[in-house]
């Protein structure tokens, strides 16, 4: 998104002797170049790598401007209404009857399994949370023990 920023405000860089179309095509080689660089992008200083790269001055320069695209990307990234979600989690409490089996990662409390939720545990891909337990029917016990007694009682009756 900042680089498209920057993209955009092509014409408002001065000094600048690389074209457009070079800029646009060289957008995945900067980042894998830099990549071991970039841990979060608030402390990727990305016109100092176009720098690095073009080798120039021209973006740098260009931050110090009024007309600074980098900056617009900034306010942009202070617009973001998610980033939110990642300031808070959420605890999952599930009560299971009988006696647990697996639960993956939860903490067990007795009976109770507690997640502690947070948004990036779902930024590549789903969580999925999953617990099995047993739990002995008695009802089941009772209706059998009851069939194999009139089963037996009738064997008796009949003789």
């Amino acid at each position: 998104m900042q680089y498209e920023i920057l993209l955009e405000n092509y014409d408002s860089i001065s000094n600048l002797k690389v074209s457009k179309e070079r800029l646009t095509a060289a957008k995945d080689s900067v980042f894998v170049k830099y990549k071991d660089k970039i841990k979060f992008l608030e402390d990727f200083d990305i016109a100092q790598s176009l720098d690095e790269y073009f080798r120039t001055k021209a973006f740098t320069q260009h931050k110090d401007t009024e007309r600074n695209a980098f900056k617009k990307f900034d306010d942009y990234l202070d617009t973001w209404e998610y980033m939110k979600y990642f300031e808070s989690d959420i605890e999952y409490k599930l009560l299971m009857p009988g006696k647990l089996l697996s639960y993956g990662n939860a903490m067990n409390h007795g009976d109770t399994l507690t997640w502690n939720l947070t948004a990036y545990r779902m930024v590549y891909s789903d969580f999925e949370i999953t617990a099995t337990s047993r739990k002995t029917n008695t009802w089941a016990f009772i209706v059998a023990g009851i069939i194999i007694l009139l089963a037996i009682g009738s064997y008796f009756v009949r003789k």
